[in-house]
């Protein structure tokens, strides 16, 4: 096994390439409702940063506009 490094610049994609199977898997799971979802969370993204993290949100918020997904 080899570790990798990417490198990319801003702009290119680099969240929406982990995104958008977390969005896939959320969004075909069954509706959660009630004691139920608050058990979450479904799935966690860990940034080194503050600033990324916000980033990151960002971008998953602009994925999931009109769905039923929150962060």
């Amino acid at each position: 096994m080899r570790d990798i490094i990417g490198l990319a610049p801003t702009g290119s994609g680099k969240s929406a390439g982990f995104l958008l199977p977390i969005i896939s898997f959320l969004m075909n799971m069954p509706p959660v409702a009630g004691e139920i979802a608050e058990k979450g969370p479904y799935a966690l993204i860990m940034a080194p940063t503050r600033e990324l993290a916000q980033q990151i949100d960002l971008e998953f918020q602009k994925l999931t506009k009109n769905t039923r997904l929150r962060s």
